[in-house]
């Protein structure tokens, strides 16, 4: 890789969605490894989809119980739409 540095490491730990973290179908299935690509198949997305609604709507209830304010659900608002947008982007890798 072009930059190999410390910090690119680092977020490569964190970030769930980087090269060194994943595996696509084609992948898993020329290594030989079993996994939830694999398991879940074409039911990828509605299946990511069911987890993230049960995330969110955790989060809701949770901060609801907590009697928590606007800033909070604000916050939520934003992970869900973050949230949303890797559902929607999930399984566009390039296998060129």
């Amino acid at each position: 890789m072009l930059f190999e540095t410390p910090e690119i490491d680092l977020i490569k730990t964190l970030d769930p969605k980087t090269e060194a973290w994943t595996l696509d179908q084609i992948d898993d299935k020329d290594v030989g490894v079993r996994s939830t690509a694999l398991l879940f198949g074409s039911q990828t997305r509605p299946i990511l989809s069911g987890f993230a609604t049960a995330f969110v709507g955790g989060l809701w209830a949770a901060g609801s119980m907590a009697g928590l304010g606007s800033p909070y659900f604000a916050t939520v608002g934003i992970a869900a739409a973050h949230v949303a947008w890797q559902v929607r982007n999930s399984g566009t890798r390039d296998h060129s």
